[in-house]
């Protein structure tokens, strides 16, 4: 079970970003409604599963939330959502959240811990890091149920007294204030040095447009190092911009397969016109692996599971951890900014060069391995990466 202390849309999944502007000329109806009705009217186009949409009236619904949750094709859509447009921008666009800066996760004895922390938190600067255990937030007791709401909202002025205990078993209380923080999509990455060969290995959070940067950053040095081979690590990856996987791909396999498929986005048959295919970009520094191995858990998906699907056409892939979510489609974002509504539904699927595609279960390990949470990235017992790392001959 993975509880998210970040933005409340963090782990949403997007893979594309196609515009549908609109503005509301009708004053005589409501901001929420207008939405509503153009919400209704654009997914019975666009939608991938248009034919299961139910026949309802738009003005019935409160707010395109309730509206989206009437409309989604709950046997396979696990994602369609709205959000403020502010929200959007603010996340997908600037790089930015408000929040403690890290992520909750729930261990296999029931404790609640920091799966991951942000280095640009003021959290993180304080010495809190993955495997702490929380214990009680402002003087009650968190559990998987109540923890999101004892850590309240999203807002800058929100204070915590949260109790913890440290990966050395040590008892500590620390006033957090949420805040408007820098997301930094490279949370660790590090050098390996095992039976006469240099492993890169990068623990990757967020393909959003900030991230470009920090990939190249780490890939340059492993360049300048010569490394052998790669862990790449996606345990937590929800996903993100598709333009980001492609700029990654060119990183992993980007002169010897320059201009072959990576990816190719299919649509209903009313949009026939907008299926298309993404190439893997030239990159002169590329390493070319032969292989990569990848660290998965259910949290991974859509772009982390685009960039493992993609890569196997043209190397041999290792997967390492447990079966992905499972989100072999992607969305559009249709823009009420007016508003300040941001609708994502599901607009298409994606398939590899080999036409791979729909694995609505998930991606399957290769070795089967549990997370453990009660250890860093970088720890050397940290059983994932200790997985990974043996897996590779």
């Amino acid at each position: 079970m993975y509880i998210r202390n970040l933005n409340r849309y963090l782990w949403i999944l997007l893979l594309a970003v196609f515009f549908l502007q609109s503005c509301n000329d009708d004053s005589s109806i409501s901001d929420e409604e207008y939405v509503n009705r153009y919400l209704y009217d654009a997914m019975k186009d666009i939608y991938l599963w248009y034919h299961k949409l139910p026949v309802v009236n738009p003005s019935y619904y409160s707010t395109p939330y309730e509206l989206m949750e009437a409309l989604r094709y709950k046997e396979l859509d696990r994602w369609s959502f709205v959000m403020t447009w502010h929200e959007y921008q603010q996340y997908f666009q600037e790089g930015k959240m408000i929040g403690h800066g890290f992520m909750i996760s729930r261990d296999d004895d029931y404790n609640l811990r920091i799966a991951f922390i942000y280095p640009s938190s003021r959290a993180y600067s304080l010495g809190i890091r993955r495997g702490w255990i929380v214990k009680k937030v402002n003087g009650t007791t968190a559990t998987p149920s109540n923890v999101m709401e004892l850590l309240g909202a999203s807002a800058s002025n929100v204070i915590n007294d949260i109790e913890f205990v440290d990966n050395d078993n040590i008892a500590r209380t620390l006033v957090l204030k949420k805040e408007e923080l820098k997301i930094d999509p490279v949370l660790h990455s590090e050098i390996i040095n095992t039976a006469g060969k240099k492993i890169g290995y990068i623990v990757f959070q967020d393909f959003i447009e900030a991230a470009n940067a920090q990939i190249d950053s780490v890939f340059n040095i492993f360049r300048q190092e010569n490394i052998d081979d790669l862990i790449l690590d996606l345990r937590y990856n929800g996903g993100g911009s598709v333009d980001v996987a492609v700029h990654l791909s060119g990183w992993l396999s980007g002169i010897t397969n320059a201009d072959n498929t990576l990816i190719k986005f299919r649509h209903n048959d009313r949009n026939h016109e907008r299926d298309t295919a993404f190439a893997i970009p030239y990159n002169s520094a590329s390493f070319d692996f032969s292989r990569i191995c990848f660290i998965g858990t259910s949290s991974t998906a859509s772009a982390s599971e685009l960039i493992i699907n993609g890569m196997i056409p043209y190397m041999e892939v290792n997967l390492v951890g447990t079966s992905t979510s499972g989100k072999p489609v992607g969305m559009y974002v249709l823009e009420f900014s007016n508003q300040d509504y941001a609708a994502f539904p599901v607009c298409f699927k994606y398939t590899n060069a080999l036409n791979d595609g729909d694995f609505y279960d998930g991606l399957q390990p290769d070795i089967l391995v549990n997370d453990d949470l009660t250890r860093d990235f970088g720890d050397p017992d940290e059983t994932m990466r200790k997985a990974a790392i043996n897996y590779l001959p």
